[in-house]
């Protein structure tokens, strides 16, 4: 979409993480952080954490589909939901 590969010459250039669920504010802040000559990714995994999440919330489900997120947990949350959480972004076995 809007990402500049680290093969262009302006791969030097500072990277920003730019979180935003509006499309046509996140594309009108890419195109203006390209201009002034960062890099911009939105494609890092995201874990949406809340207390105002319903306990036992479906980490995939339609909360994450909502807020755009790879995942959601409900706080208060066990230190295994958490790792689940990251290790399945991440396809990493646990």
């Amino acid at each position: 979409m809007f990402w500049v590969s680290q093969r262009d010459p302006e791969s030097l250039a500072p990277l920003i993480s730019l979180i935003e669920d509006d499309v046509l504010l996140r594309s009108l802040l890419v195109e203006w952080l390209i201009a002034d000559g960062y890099r911009v990714d939105f494609g890092v995994p995201i874990i949406a954490i809340s207390g105002q999440f319903n306990p036992g919330v479906d980490a995939t489900g339609g909360a994450a589909a909502a807020l755009n997120v790879g995942r959601v947990i409900a706080k208060p949350f066990e230190r295994e939901a958490m790792l689940h959480a990251v290790r399945s972004l991440i396809a990493r076995p646990g």
